[in-house]
Parts: C-alpha cells; structure tokens; sequence
C-alpha cells in the first residue's frame, strides 16, 4: 500500500497520494488504481456494521476522497484520511436513519443500533462469539479494534482518523480489548472454548476479517 505521501513506493509503485492527485486533476486510471487499491478495506468496514449498505456506503466514500482533496495532509497516511471519511460517512448515515443528531457512538453498539451483518459466515464457534462480541462494544471501540487488528493501521494513523492523540488512542486500545475479550468470555460455558478463544484471542479476532472476506468474495 501507498504510505500517503508523494513520489514513488517500493519498487516504483505509484503511491497513494500521488494517485488522488492524478484523479483530482482527471486521470480515471489513477483514481481505478486507488480504488482498487483500498476498496476491499473501505467494504469491510461498512460490511461488518450493515451489510446491505456497504457497496452504497463505500462508493460514496471514494466519491468524497475526491471532494474534500484539499483537507488531505501530505505529511498524512492517505488510508487514515480515507477510514477518517468512512467513519463520518457511516455516522451521518446512522444519523440521517434514525433521524437523531444525539447519538452517541461511544455507547451504542451495532447490535444496540439494529445493525444487520447477516451473511458473515464464520466456521468455528470462537469466531461467531468474537463477531458477536465486536458488534456488541460501544460502536467507536468496534471501529478502532477493526482499523487496528485488520486493516493493520498504525496508532498515529489512528489517531488521525479519530481526531486524538496518540496516547489517547494507545489508552483507548488497552480498554476496548479487555472490554473485547471480558464480554466474550462472560458469553462462555464450556472450559474447552474458553481455553481455545483465551489462548488465541488476537488471531480469533483477525480470523473474522477473512470470513467477511469470503462472504463477499472481497480480497484479503
């Protein structure tokens, strides 16, 4: 991937930033090859609020990479200021449904907010609990655990795309995965999935990126 910043990547590649310009200026070759780039990333993460909004939701978000060009900071990651717009695009369609301003997503979850992710399919007990899991945190915390263990972005990055510092971010990390992992265990009866989940929680939790994947046949 594009590091968001001008000139060449490894070997030669385009980068991200240098793309969004050419697009910006015309090019629908350079704006294709973003796209392609980061569609996948972009899907997933409307995918696992609300399925049935995720191509819309997505599309709409490349749409306004280009409309709000000027707000991009070279010095930037360009995937923070791309997961920045699908968060406010995700908001203010929940917002524009519910016809509420006031709701506050460090609260409410998905599952709270009747989000339907219907189509996931996962194989293996740990990863329906996880899901179950991710979609029941405040909405914020489901964001920034999916940003961090999928789409692998740094906490600067983060912190970017959540307007925080970077300790705020590093903070808000620890207590989203005790959260994570203290409501998924209290969903736990039997002692050999509770080894199981325990023993290898972050790789339960980055295995889910692959079913969304799967159900949607989305690149990983």
């Amino acid at each position: 991937m594009g590091d968001g910043r001008g000139g060449r990547g490894v070997a030669g590649r385009t980068i991200d930033s240098e793309l969004l310009e050419r697009w910006c200026d015309g090019d629908k070759r350079a704006g294709s090859e973003l796209i392609k780039r980061h569609y996948a990333s972009v899907f997933r993460f409307f995918r696992s609020k609300r399925g049935d909004w995720a191509e819309d939701l997505a599309q709409r978000t490349f749409s306004l990479c280009v409309r709000q060009r000027d707000s991009f900071r070279r010095e930037s990651s360009f995937r923070s200021f791309l997961f920045g717009i699908a968060r406010n695009v995700l908001f203010h369609e929940l917002r524009r449904r519910s016809r509420r301003r006031d709701l506050d997503f460090t609260t409410l979850s998905s599952i709270d907010m009747g989000l339907d992710a219907s189509g996931i399919m996962v194989q293996r007990a740990e990863q329906r609990l996880l899901l179950q899991g991710l979609r029941s945190l405040p909405l914020e915390d489901q964001i920034l655990l999916e940003m961090y263990r999928w789409e692998g972005l740094t906490a600067s990055e983060l912190s970017e795309v959540l307007e925080i510092s970077v300790a705020a971010v590093r903070s808000r990390l620890r207590r989203a995965k005790e959260r994570l992992r203290t409501l998924v265990l209290s969903l736990v009866d039997n002692p050999q999935l509770r080894e199981s989940i325990s023993g290898g929680f972050e790789d339960w939790v980055r295995s889910i990126r692959a079913a969304i994947d799967g159900a949607d046949g989305g690149e990983a």
